[in-house]
This record gives C-alpha cells, structure tokens and sequence, in this order.
C-alpha cells in the first residue's frame, strides 16, 4: 500500500495496492450498509440506487450475493489485493456453480475495483465534507498517461469550491477503470501548487447513450466523458437522506383528493389524513404522473364496472371493494370508499380507509416509476423469497400470490402500505418479513425518488 501525494488521501493503485494505508472505517461503513439486491444486469438499478444495494450482475441467488458482500467487504476491512480477491472469487463461484459473463480475469477484477473505488470515493466525500471550512476547494486530478480519457485529462487541475454542484455529477471514478481522483485543498495549497480557482466549472455537454437492459436496449442522456451508470457522487443518496446537498426543496403541498356524494366527516379526516401522511417524493412523483385520487360512499358511485375484480372470488363485483387503482386512458387514479358490500348483501363501512389508501397508493407509484413490479429485477426478488420463505408464505393470503405479474403487483403494492406502516393484509407475519427481498427494492426505489 501506498499514500498518493496527488490527492490528498489514498489511491488505487495502477497494480494492485489498496487505496488505504489506514483504516478507510467511511468506506467500510458505506459497503456494510448496503442491502444485498439480486439482479440479472448492472442495469436493472440505476446511479444512486447503488448507494443502497449492493449488487453484482447475474448474482441471483441470497447466498451468492451475501458470499460476494462479505469478500468484498474483507477485500476493503482488511486492504487485501486483487490476487487475494481472485482467491475468494474462485472459491465463490465454486461453492454456488455460477456460471458468468466474461473471463475471470475480467469479471472479478470488475467486481473488485468497481466496488471499491466507488466505496473509497463515498468514504473520501465524508471526509472532505468534515473539513471543508478549513480546506474549501477539490481539484480534479487525472492520471496523465496514455490510457487517460481525453475529457478526463481536460478536466485535470480543474479547481471549484467543495459545494460546486458539478461534483455532484463529475466527483470520480467516472467510468469504468477511471483512475481520476480529487485533491482536497486550502489556500495555501494552492499557493504551493501553483494552482488557481477555477472561473467556472468546465461545460457539461449532455449526449445520448444506448445501454442494454433485461427489457432491452434503452437510449438514456449522459454527461460526455462520463460512462452511464456513473452520473452521480458516489454515496450520494436523495436529499432527505444526504445532509442537504443539494438544499432540500421545500414539502410540496399534499395531492388533494376529490370527495363525491355523500360521507361522513370522520371519512373525509381520515382520507385526507392518510394522504397527507405519504413521503413528499411519492405525492410529488403521483402530481407528476397526473395521478388522482377519488373518495366516495360506494366504489360503483365512481365506476361502473362489470364482471369479477381480479384475486376475488367468483361472483364478488366492484360493489363488494373498498378500494381500487384504475388505470384507464383518460388518466389514472385511486379511488377508496367509505363502504362496501359484503358478502351478506349488507353495506358495511370499511375499517381499513388508511390500509387501503396505502395499498392503492402502492399500485399508483408502480405505475408512475414505469411498472416496477413487472420487472426482472422485481420478480427475481419476488420469486427468489417465494423459494426461500416457502414455509412461510404458505401462510399468506393467496391475493398476493395470483399467477402472472398480478401477485408480483399486489404484493409491491401491500409492501409499499406496510413500509407506511399500515396495510390490507389481514394475515401475520408481515410480508416485509416474508418477501424480505422484495421489500429491499421497494425500499430502494423509494429512497431513489
């Protein structure tokens, strides 16, 4: 291991030193607070939602994945090199027969440096924003060979104040393999160094990218001379979670619900009540969506819908519901009812209004962040905790394990309302126990919004 004179703190080296020559405990704690996410590609999560997951492509399987976090985690507590690495890498693929993409050499030297580098970064950010005052300014620093990226060697001795917003999207490593590094600076520094502030951050110049998915190529906009996936602050988290870098916008004001015929005002309080209690970045991502929601006595005094809902049993109609989410041409929406038919033809008033405005809520945000429930990332989760829990979801109510995407939807939905801390589902334990994967996803998105 060596100190590098060149940023400040510690680098990875170009063999295969580790970047500190201490004990890095800000990127051991980054690493150990990840939650373990099975995924079919790097892809199936995106930029700051790796500040929560820990990942690897194709790891699939809850004991492949937890293999893989704690020789990474050894890799970064203990300063082993790349060849120590490999030693577990092997042993890992052994135990679990996985079969991958790549050559070896490849692919755990990925794993390896990736997870590191982006943890040793996080780890130098906690750092640098404990001395700040004293020491205001980052310079950008490129390894100045033949390999550097032509932007990358432009943006060298770039010098800007900490809290420049442009180290939210350019503090390194910015792509794959990118050595590039930053140097935490005062004004003698910068006296000794020759250096100057810079006028103005170098121009960001978007462009677009295709990148492959488990869906499909997708076409997505990226900074030039940053690889896509790598657009973001290492360890940067959503705004409520990150200390108020960016400032943290005011709450927007709660989505309005629009009431029809006649109820009750206990009713009204405690619709408006649960609305009102949802996560600011979940109303603001339903306002945006052009999501409603709709209140009323009956469900059938807002639809008229015909036949059996989907998960009842035969002969159940829409009058029999206390809440639904609609999705319809001329605009989706929640709609909740003060009471409901039940099955001795009598009509009853719920005593679930906040459960089921938090359920509903569930399949409206599943829709707004583009179906997440249908897919692959979703439903490995789903599926992985219906192997794993089989004793235990046989105690479920078979409303959440209907075939196709319908039970992958209504449990996002039921996982979502319980995470409010209240649900329809009637039946213990929770399905934040039984689906403990799943719930990491949602929890994930949620934190990514």
């Amino acid at each position: 291991m060596r100190a590098c004179h060149h940023c400040g703190g510690f680098a990875l080296g170009a063999a295969e030193a580790v970047p500190f020559a201490v004990d890095p405990q800000e990127a051991i704690d980054f690493l150990r607070r990840k939650i373990d996410l099975p995924t079919q590609a790097w892809t199936d999560i995106w930029q700051e939602m790796h500040s929560r997951a820990f990942v690897v492509a194709g790891a699939q399987s809850e004991a492949l994945l937890a293999d893989f976090h704690e020789a990474v985690n050894r890799a970064i507590a203990e300063g082993r090199t790349l060849a120590q690495f490999r030693a577990d890498f092997d042993h890992i693929v052994a135990t679990h027969g996985w079969s991958y993409k790549g050559s070896r050499a490849w692919r755990s030297r990925v794993i390896f440096q990736t997870n590191l580098r982006m943890a040793y970064a996080a780890g130098r950010w906690e750092q640098i924003q404990r001395v700040k005052k004293t020491r205001p300014y980052l310079r950008y620093v490129a390894v100045m060979d033949a390999r550097v990226r032509p932007l990358h060697a432009e943006w060298h001795d770039t010098v800007l104040p900490v809290d420049d917003p442009w180290w939210q999207t350019h503090f390194p490593p910015n792509g794959w393999n990118c050595r590039c590094s930053v140097m935490s600076l005062n004004e003698r520094d910068l006296a000794r160094y020759g250096l100057k502030v810079s006028e103005r951050a170098p121009d960001v110049v978007m462009e677009e990218r295709t990148i492959r998915t488990a869906a499909g190529a997708r076409t997505i906009q990226v900074p030039r001379g940053i690889d896509p996936g790598f657009a973001y602050r290492p360890g940067a988290l959503p705004p409520r979670d990150d200390g108020g870098v960016p400032p943290t916008p005011p709450p927007a004001p709660p989505l309005s619900v629009q009431f029809s015929g006649s109820v009750s005002d206990d009713f009204r309080r405690r619709v408006s009540d649960a609305v009102a209690a949802l996560p600011s970045q979940v109303t603001d991502k339903l306002r945006s969506s052009g999501i409603t929601i709709h209140a009323a006595a009956r469900i059938t005094d807002i639809i008229a819908e015909a036949g059996t809902p989907r998960g009842w049993p035969a002969g159940s109609t829409y009058a029999n519901l206390d809440g639904l989410f609609q999705s319809r041409l001329q605009g989706d929406r929640v709609i909740v009812a003060e009471t409901y038919l039940s099955r001795t033809g009598r009509w009853q008033a719920t005593d679930r209004t906040i459960g089921v405005i938090n359920h509903e809520i569930g399949h409206a945000l599943d829709r707004a962040v583009g179906d997440a429930s249908h897919g692959e990332a979703f439903g490995l989760a789903y599926h992985t905790d219906l192997i794993s829990q089989a004793a235990g979801v046989a105690a479920v109510d078979r409303y959440f394990l209907q075939a196709g995407v319908a039970g992958r939807q209504e449990t996002f939905a039921e996982i979502f309302a319980q995470l409010q801390g209240r649900g329809t589902a009637s039946k213990i334990p929770s399905l934040l126990d039984l689906f403990p994967r799943a719930a990491a996803f949602v929890r994930t998105l949620l934190e990514s919004l």
